[in-house]
């Protein structure tokens, strides 16, 4: 993250939670919580460096989701967080522009243990494996200084258990 002179140079962000349910049946303190983790946070680790951001050189890169184009019920809190999130980043690219790369990337949903610990059993081989995530990732980050892909949508595809992790 910070480089010897403690200026910043990749900023990756990827946090967040996993909410379903419909909007007539979710609890007023989970949509606070779902907001407060899915994005308030989010900004302010970013605001909290926002100095070093200005002083040029670096790039950002936050991983929102998919959702933050196309909402799905019963996946709408999701939805709302990733694309309030979002237009945070463009909002953000605009006022740093010229001075620090920002990127966002948006998958669709990962192979990962969060639908089982949510209880939900949907089958997930054909969402990608996170290295799939990880390997796009890199790609922005690596790309010369002179270009910027502000964002990059995955779209989901089905993956065979020979491409998985």
């Amino acid at each position: 993250l910070f480089r010897s002179d403690n200026s910043i140079d990749d900023f990756v962000l990827t946090i967040g939670t996993f909410h379903c349910g419909r909007i007539a049946e979710m609890d007023r303190d989970i949509v606070g919580r779902h907001f407060h983790i899915n994005c308030t946070s989010m900004i302010h680790l970013i605001r909290s460096v926002m100095t070093k951001l200005f002083d040029g050189g670096s790039q950002i890169l936050v991983c929102t989701a998919s959702l933050a184009l196309t909402a799905r019920s019963p996946y709408g809190l999701q939805s709302a967080t990733k694309a309030a999130l979002r237009s945070f980043i463009d909002t953000l690219r605009i006022e740093l522009r010229g001075k620090t790369r920002v990127m966002n990337i948006m998958p669709p949903s990962v192979d990962t243990r969060i639908f089982e610990k949510s209880g939900d059993d949907r089958d997930t081989t054909m969402y990608p494996p996170p290295s799939r995530v990880a390997s796009v990732m890199q790609f922005m980050l690596d790309c010369p200084p002179d270009i910027c892909l502000p964002e990059i949508l995955m779209e989901q595809h089905s993956f065979s258990s020979t491409t998985r992790d």
